[in-house]
């Protein structure tokens, strides 16, 4: 059986054994693989935000049950890693090219609502259950 650990977990760690190895190469690279690690990890991370904000959503647009407490945090999680995701983008020149909240679309098309259009749109939700309790 074994325990299962999210892949993004494993960047994370993959992260932090970069940062206290000490082996044969250069500082560069070194730099990379821990970019790359924090690159993954956060990316990941929204991603897992994003998804526990779409659970809650659905419960709430079904009239389930939900928690309205975890959505805002799930919320809020999501908004802290979008800004390490853009954080890390500013401030390391060997970062790869980040993605943005939207679906994929081809040069000179308007981009399609992604998961940053449905977080959003759940926003409002948290606020009026906030406010009706």
């Amino acid at each position: 059986c074994g325990v299962h650990v999210a892949p993004f977990k494993v960047l994370h760690l993959l992260q932090m054994m970069a940062l206290a190895a000490s082996f044969p190469s250069t500082n560069q690279d070194l730099e990379y693989i821990v970019t790359s690690a924090r690159y993954g990890y956060v990316l990941f991370s929204i991603i897992e935000a994003g998804w526990n904000v779409f659970l809650e959503g659905y419960k709430h647009d079904h009239k389930l049950p939900f928690n309205a407490t975890l959505l805002q945090e799930s919320i809020a999680v999501y908004d802290n890693f979008w800004a390490q995701y853009n954080a890390l983008g500013l401030g390391r020149q060997n970062c790869a090219s980040l993605y943005k909240p939207y679906y994929f679309n081809l040069p000179g098309q308007q981009p399609e609502p992604g998961m940053g259009a449905t977080v959003d749109s759940y926003r409002n939700v948290t606020a009026m259950t906030v406010w009706n309790l």
